[in-house]
């Protein structure tokens, strides 16, 4: 029975969905990189309190893995964090002062992407692995 149950339990971490987030352009690796991803439109990409999910690591790395993630749409966010405040810092007009990025590498031209620009599709018993390239105003 026991031996089951290990079986069951390994067989579903080897098959489960997982989402992989390469984050590529770091000017420095002071701070931190903020990263979270949304299944839905609601709060993407500001609102970090409606995500699915979000990670926090250090700028020394530059990949996170999401384990057990269902078949569906997602969208990913990310922002290097310099000076670890748990906030993308903006200049006196709004513009970024820190590495920000978002899933599919959409154009930034006035403002951040829609949902239905940065999501992707995660499959069943796959694992998706996205690239997101650091914008710097």
């Amino acid at each position: 029975m026991k031996v089951l149950v290990f079986t069951l339990l390994l067989s579903s971490k080897l098959f489960a969905s997982e989402i992989i987030v390469n984050v590529n352009g770091l000017r420095t690796t002071e701070g931190n990189i903020q990263v979270a991803v949304w299944k839905s439109a609601e709060g993407f990409p500001s609102d970090y309190t409606k995500s699915w999910t979000q990670k926090t690591i250090l700028a020394t790395q530059t990949s996170v893995i999401f384990e057990k993630a269902t078949p569906g749409f997602y969208a990913i966010a990310v922002f290097h964090d310099k000076n670890s405040d748990n906030d993308l810092n903006r200049n006196a007009v709004g513009i970024p002062t820190e590495g920000f990025g978002f899933s599919n590498n959409p154009r930034i031209i006035f403002g951040p992407p829609n949902f239905k620009k940065a999501k992707f599709e995660v499959r069943e018993n796959e694992i998706s692995e996205l690239e997101i390239d650091l914008k710097h105003f």
